[in-house]
């Protein structure tokens, strides 16, 4: 199976979170914030206390340029910018959950603090020193070369 089939069929979707959410409002999602994606957004480990512990590593504040590498739905770059008030670039490769991460950033009115780019981490087209932090998590494990990606990203 090709790792964009795997993703085409995620449990975690940008239908699956909406959908979920207007369960637990008993019909329709209706207007949403940030924080009501927050448990269900977040396609990791660790949850929103390890998307916490990288922010408080990296010293990321209001003034930090944040890459989030390897993004998916984008909700450790949306959690990023409603707790430290920082800028985000969520980088995604598969076209799917870039769109969708786009899609519910928009939704929640985060688009000026997080903006999604789809493209490739083995082939990123940032200029050096625009970004003050770059944080991945379970996404890098899709990628073999990673000492180079990482050199990449320093």
């Amino acid at each position: 199976m090709r790792l964009s089939d795997f993703y085409d069929r995620h449990p975690i979707s940008e239908a699956g979170i909406l959908a979920a959410l207007a369960r637990r409002r008993g019909g329709d999602a209706g207007p949403i914030t940030a924080d009501d994606l927050f448990e269900l957004d977040q396609d990791h480990y660790g949850g929103l206390a390890a998307v916490d512990a990288l922010a408080r590593r990296a010293a990321i504040t209001a003034a930090s340029r944040v890459l989030d590498l390897c993004a998916g739905l984008a909700g450790p770059a949306r959690f990023l910018a409603t707790r430290r008030g920082c800028r985000v670039v969520a980088l995604e490769l598969h076209a799917g959950r870039a769109a969708g991460a786009h899609r519910l950033t928009r939704r929640v009115g985060l688009d000026r603090r997080v903006r999604v780019v789809r493209g490739d981490a083995r082939a990123l087209a940032f200029r050096a020193g625009s970004f003050d932090a770059c944080l991945s998590q379970e996404g890098l494990l899709h990628i073999d070369d990673k000492a180079t990606v990482l050199a990449d990203c320093h």
